[in-house]
């Protein structure tokens, strides 16, 4: 955008290339005509009028509304340099506000559109690591691709767990290589078997009374949940997930997976023992997100909170024990 506009008004609009120049003028020879004095008649030669000769009320009206129409021809002149001089958003705006009409007012639309796409285009994103500050930017790069991994050892899982199933409907109708095994504890499996262990893939569900009813379906060795599966507890017992997928280690849940808590939060990255420790990424059920390093399922290290839009930053810096102790500004 250039002041060419304005040419482009002056050819398309004569008077108004006049009156750009000239209204000051034609407001004195406004005020002169009212005085009985010289005038500069925009539309022909200065003449002398005597003190005596008249001027009858039309044509002074007549040249009245010419001055006035010629001042809004002005007006808006300048307020359309001053959009294209400017190049904002308020000052084409105020452009149109002022002239819905305006000669301008195509350009003027049209210019202001691209201003406020290239304003949204140039807003951060969400959950933009670009608003973090470096060390803490580093850490929440490594906890997402933490969580993208945890999240592919949550599908196989969910595949080892289907085919875990089909080997239970195996074990009951007691196929070669399957097994329905049942422990003093009341604990349960059904599976492939070796060595009159479980081996291969198959369902334990636990049935001792503190952890009645937790189930793990997928791959086990010697006897362990060993190897990647889900896990499920309908016991509720406290520092058990209500659901875990990912890998696990001679019967504990330990590696890459994706933890669902009681209250629903997601936590997907590095697991110990059943709960995040290392490198993660929490999603809780009001939308806010964390990511960075855990400990125990909590915070620890470097982390940053987002709002429940990924827009604002709540708290970013150096965590302790689930807390901010330390904020570090971008």
């Amino acid at each position: 955008m250039n002041l060419d506009w304005i040419r482009e008004l002056a050819s398309s609009r004569p008077r108004i290339a006049a009156i750009v120049g000239f209204v000051s003028i034609v407001g004195a020879g406004a005020g002169a005509i009212a005085n009985g004095s010289k005038v500069f008649d925009v539309f022909g030669p200065t003449r002398e009028v005597s003190a005596t000769e008249s001027l009858d009320a039309g044509s002074l009206e007549t040249i009245i509304a010419k001055a006035k129409v010629d001042a809004a021809a002005q007006a808006e002149a300048q307020a359309w340099t001053t959009a294209v001089q400017t190049n904002t958003i308020a000052g084409y705006d105020f452009y149109l506000d002022a002239f819905p009409k305006g000669f301008f007012r195509a350009q003027a639309r049209e210019a202001r559109t691209k201003l406020a796409s290239a304003t949204r285009e140039g807003a951060p994103r969400p959950y933009d690591v670009r608003q973090l500050h470096p060390t803490v930017a580093s850490a929440v790069v490594a906890a997402r691709n933490a969580a993208k991994e945890a999240s592919a050892r949550q599908t196989q899982a969910e595949r080892a767990a289907n085919m875990a199933f089909a080997a239970a409907s195996q074990a009951r109708a007691k196929a070669r290589g399957y097994a329905v095994l049942r422990f003093r504890d009341r604990d349960t499996y059904e599976g492939e078997v070796a060595g009159g262990k479980a081996n291969g893939l198959g369902v334990y569900v636990q049935g001792d009374r503190r952890f009645a009813g937790d189930r793990y379906q997928g791959q086990l060795s010697a006897g362990y949940w060993d190897g990647i599966g889900i896990f499920e507890s309908s016991s509720g017992e406290a520092g058990r997930p209500a659901r875990y997928g990912g890998e696990f280690v001679r019967g504990r849940l330990i590696g890459m997976g994706v933890i669902i808590r009681v209250d629903s939060t997601r936590q997907a990255g590095a697991v110990v023992d059943g709960v995040l420790t290392g490198y993660g990424v929490e999603t809780r059920v009001d939308g806010q997100r964390i990511e960075g390093e855990f400990r125990n399922g909590v915070p620890e290290g470097l982390a940053v909170r987002w709002s429940a839009d990924g827009r604002r930053v709540e708290e970013v810096g150096r965590f302790s024990a689930g807390r901010l102790t330390e904020p570090l500004a971008p």
